[in-house]
C-alpha cells in the first residue's frame, strides 16, 4: 500500500540524544459517501503490537510485535494468524510493496530493516541503516514505500531518513537539521515523487524531492506531529498532532493547511481509504478510532477499540480497517456495515454426467454480484453472477479449486472453495461406468465365457 500506518513513540525504550528524547478498488469519486463501520473481530497477536502493514492484493495483514521481535501474518479473509516471522530487535513499523510483494520491517533497536518475501514469508535480507560515524540512521521508527520507483524510505529518530534501493538494497542517507530532529512519520506521494516527514521534537513537517533527496520545504506543524497519510486521488496530506489531539489537512503540493480536525486524545497512526475518501485516526489516549469524511472534513464516527490504540491500515478492496492495541496485545477489525460477507465455506461434490447445483451465499447490502476471482470451476459448471448459483453438469473427474468474490457498494469479500467431481458409480455392482479399464474388461470377458459354458452343458444334457 502507499499509505502506511505508523507506530507510537517508545518513550521508555529509546535513549536521550543531545538532551532531547529520541524516542490503501480503483478510486471512486472524491465525494463518495462515507460508510458506517463496526468492530467485527478482535484478533490476539504478539506482545506490544505497535504497527502493521497490508497487502490488499493478497489480503494479508502484517503485524509488528515490538516485545516479541516478530511479525505475525493475518489472513484478511479468515481473520486467522497464518504465520509468525522472526525479525530484528524492536520492530516498530511495517511497509509493503504490493508490486513486488515485498514486506519491509523497521527494527528500532537493531538499526536495521528486515526484508520479507510476501510470497514465501521468508526473510530474504537484513539491511543496516545506521552510520555511527555521523550518528545517523539510529532508531529506525517509520517506513514507507514508493512502488513506482521501488524505493524504501525509513524515518530514523536520530535526525535522518534512510533511502533504500528496492532492487540492490543499497542505502543512502538524508540528514535532517537540526540534530535534535526526531522524524516519527513518513509518507510518499508517488505521483510527484515527493516524501513527507514529520519532526516530533521540532513540531515541523518537511517535504523531500524523491528525485534529488533534497529537502524542498519545511513548515511549522501542530504540536508533536506523529502520523501521516496521503490521499493521491485528492492530493491531500493528513497529519496527526499528538500534542494537540488534532489532524491537519494539507495540500500535497503546497502544504497549505485547509482544515484542522479535532479527534480523540493522543492521535498516533493515520490511514486513508482512497476509494471512499475516508480517513481513519487511531487515538491512543482514548482507545478509539476517529473516522473522517474526506469531502467534508467532518468526523462521522468515533469507535471504541482496544487498549492504547496505535497503528491503523485500511484495505480499500474489502472496506476493512485493522488497528493495533499494544496494551492488550490485539488487533481490532472494523468492517463497513453492509459489506459483503461470504458465509459458504464448502461445496458438495459433483458427479460426472449428473446435474449439479449449489449456491454461494453472502450477507450484505444488495445488489450483490459474484465472480470467480481466481482459479476455475469444474468443466461444465457456470456461476450466476447475480445469485451466486453454481450449476451445470460436470464432464470430467477431478478437484477444481477457485476463489469466489462477492461485491456490493460497500466492498468485496473473498472465499476459497473447491468442488470434487467423481465418476458415476453403478448401484448394483459398484463397478465404475465405462471406461472400465483393464479390470472391468477382464471381468466382462470371463463372465461371458462362464455363461457360454453353462449354456453349452445344458444343451449337452438335453441331447
Amino acid at each position: 500500500m502507499r499509505n502506511r500506518a505508523l507506530s507510537p513513540l517508545k518513550f521508555s525504550a529509546i535513549a536521550l540524544v543531545g538532551g532531547v528524547l529520541l524516542a490503501t478498488l480503483a478510486p471512486l469519486a472524491a465525494n463518495a459517501a462515507s460508510s458506517t463501520y463496526e468492530v467485527t473481530a478482535t484478533i490476539p497477536v504478539g506482545a506490544k503490537p505497535y504497527a502493521l502493514g497490508i497487502n490488499t492484493m493478497t489480503n494479508l495483514v502484517y503485524v509488528a510485535n515490538y516485545d516479541d521481535d516478530t511479525v505475525m501474518v493475518i489472513d484478511g479473509a479468515s481473520g486467522a494468524v497464518v504465520s509468525t516471522i522472526v525479525v530484528g530487535d524492536g520492530p516498530q513499523a511495517v511497509a509493503v510493496n504490493e508490486t513486488t510483494n515485498t514486506v519491509y520491517v523497521a527494527n528500532s533497536n537493531a538499526d536495521s530493516v528486515t526484508v520479507i518475501s510476501g510470497a514465501t514469508g521468508a526473510v530474504t535480507s537484513t539491511i543496516s541503516v545506521v552510520d555511527l560515524s555521523v550518528s545517523v540512521g539510529m532508531y529506525p521508527y517509520a517506513i514507507a514505500v514508493n512502488e513506482t520507483t521501488n524505493t524504501v524510505y525509513v524515518a530514523n529518530l536520530a535526525h535522518s531518513v534512510s533511502v533504500i534501493d528496492g532492487v540492490s538494497g543499497a542505502v543512502s542517507t538524508i540528514n535532517l537539521s537540526p540534530s535534535t530532529a526526531q522524524p516519527t512519520a513518513i509518507a510518499v506521494n508517488e505521483l510527484s515523487n515527493t516524501i513527507y516527514v514529520t519532526d516530533y521534537a521540532g513540531s515541523t513537517l518537511r517535504m523531500i524531492d524523491g528525485a534529488t533527496n533534497a529537502v524542498t520545504m519545511t513548515i511549522a506543524s501542530g504540536p508533536n506531529p506523529f502520523g501521516l497519510a496521503f490521499n493521491e486521488v485528492t492530493n491531500t496530506l493528513y497529519m496527526s498532532n499528538l500534542g494537540g489531539a488534532t489532524v491537519w489537512v494539507m495540500n500535497g503540493t503546497s502544504l497549505a493547511q485547509s482544515a484542522t480536525i479535532s479527534v480523540g486524545n493522543g492521535p498516533f497512526g493515520v490511514a486513508v481509504d482512497t476509494a471512499r475518501n475516508t480517513i481513519f485516526v487511531a487515538n491512543s489516549g482514548s482507545n478509539t478510532v476517529s473516522i473522517i469524511d474526506g469531502a467534508s472534513n467532518a468526523v462521522t464516527a468515533t469507535i471504541s477499540v482496544g487498549a492504547n490504540t496505535h497503528g491503523v491500515v485500511a484495505n480499500t478492496l474489502t472496506n476493512t480497517v485493522y488497528i493495533t492495541n499494544p496494551n492488550d496485545n490485539t488487533v481490532s477489525v472494523l468492517r463497513a456495515v453492509g459489506a459483503p460477507l461470504i458465509e459458504t465455506n464448502s461445496l458438495p461434490a459433483g458427479v460426472v454426467g449428473t446435474a449439479f447445483s449449489a449456491t454461494v451465499s453472502a450477507t450484505g447490502l444488495t445488489p450483490m454480484t459474484y465472480s470467480v476471482s481466481s482459479g476455475t470451476l469444474p468443466v461444465g459448471l457456470t456461476l450466476n453472477f447475480s445469485t451466486g448459483l453454481i450449476s451445470g453438469t460436470p464432464t470430467s473427474v477431478g478437484t477444481a479449486t477457485f476463489t469466489i468474490s462477492a461485491t456490493n457498494a460497500e466492498g468485496v469479500d473473498f472465499q476459497a472453495l473447491s468442488i470434487e467431481t467423481t465418476a458415476l458409480a453403478l448401484a448394483a455392482t459398484g463397478v465404475d461406468t465405462v471406461p472400465w479399464g483393464i479390470g472391468g474388461a477382464l471381468l466382462l470377458f470371463f463372465g461371458t465365457l462362464l455363461v457360454m459354458r453353462v449354456a453349452s452343458k445344458r444343451r449337452s444334457r438335453a441331447a
